[in-house]
């Protein structure tokens, strides 16, 4: 009898070991099933946190009020997983224990713990890099991700070669700059014009071996002031940089670029104010006369349910049409001008870490 009953005890004790290995096995592919999921997770909420914070910026500055922004420096999740076995077994009599007892169990524990870091930017940091004019290195990245052709050359430059542009929200551009623009627009959309990176700075490129665009390249080195470059020459290396006067050699083309900040404004003009918030006092009314804005940020009393992203602000939603495709390809070219902006100069240390939950 007491061999038959230590047989019946270790069987309970092997299965036990079993389902050990079958759990530790699991808690080894726990590892990337957590990164696979975490870090899609991670990166969904960072997105959407900076594209609402962004948003609010837009509308706080519209309204007149102050804002801030925090940079995310580094996100750290700790994960950590537990797996247990065990078994009840009986001594003595049967009678003494039957059906009181579970014969296995097993659990598993998985805990993660995220930490967050962040940069917070107000005041003269913040204000600096955002009236700054943009680089022609951010503009010309910005160029390669908009699909419109010329939209940067109108979105960021407010001369060229003294040609003004919409100079404040509701202006409009001078004759001579929105001829230029659309010149630019179709010979960079036809392939025969570009403005690229050499060596020394950068150049506006034009190749136009057939002659067949020579009447616009004609026009724009007319309306540029262009005149030490011909017309009908095959290709055309023209150098391009910053600054606001027309070049008296008439060799370059000189651009003077907008900041983010002016760019946030032709947003901001385009905002639809609620008429509460106008008759309050809370906002001023905009120039009625936005053209081309950049984003078009509508608002309603009730959460929409339609947005692409939307922000409470005075009790009203401010947000943009998830069914408006121009003005969301426009909004992620602000959030990537911002972007640009700002992570140039970010610290290397954390000053503000926060660890999440708990």
């Amino acid at each position: 009898m007491p061999v038959r009953r230590l047989a019946a005890l270790t069987q309970p004790a092997a299965l036990g070991c079993a389902l050990l290995a079958v759990l530790s096995a699991g808690c080894q592919s726990v590892g990337a099933e957590a990164l696979a999921t975490g870090r899609a997770a991670y990166n969904e909420v960072i997105t959407r946190s900076g594209d609402e914070q962004l948003l609010l910026l837009i509308v706080r500055d519209r309204y007149d009020e102050s804002f801030g922004l925090l940079q995310v420096a580094g996100v750290t999740a700790q994960v950590n997983v537990g797996a247990n076995a065990g078994a009840n077994v009986g001594v003595g009599p049967l009678e003494s224990y039957a059906g009181n007892l579970v014969p296995f169990s097993m659990g598993a524990s998985y805990e993660e713990s995220p930490t967050i870091s962040y940069v917070p930017l107000a005041g003269e940091a913040l204000m600096m890099r955002l009236v700054a004019p943009v680089s022609l290195k951010q503009a010309l990245a910005l160029g390669r991700l908009v699909q419109v052709p010329g939209h940067v050359f109108r979105l960021m430059v407010r001369r060229a070669n003294g040609l003004p542009n919409a100079l404040s929200p509701g202006a409009r551009p001078s004759p001579g700059f929105q001829r230029v623009s659309e010149l630019l627009a179709e010979l960079f959309s036809t392939g025969v014009g570009d403005i690229v990176g050499v060596d020394e700075g950068y150049v506006l490129l034009v190749h136009d071996p057939d002659g067949a665009h020579r009447a616009q390249v004609a026009e724009l080195l007319s309306l540029l002031g262009l005149s030490a470059f011909d017309a009908a020459a095959p290709e055309l290396l023209i150098p391009v940089r910053t600054g606001v006067d027309r070049p008296a050699a008439g060799d370059a083309v000189v651009l003077e670029t907008r900041s983010i900040l002016d760019v946030l404004r032709l947003a901001e003009d385009a905002i639809e104010v609620p008429e509460e918030h106008l008759q309050a006092g809370f906002a001023t009314p905009g120039s009625g006369a936005a053209v081309d804005p950049p984003v078009r940020i509508h608002s309603s009393i009730d959460r929409p349910p339609n947005a692409a992203v939307a922000v409470l602000h005075r009790g009203w939603w401010f947000y943009v049409d998830a069914t408006d495709s121009p003005s969301k390809r426009g909004f992620v070219h602000l959030r990537a001008l911002v972007d640009m902006g700002l992570d140039e100069k970010v610290p290397e240390t954390p000053v503000l870490t926060l660890p999440v939950g708990g």
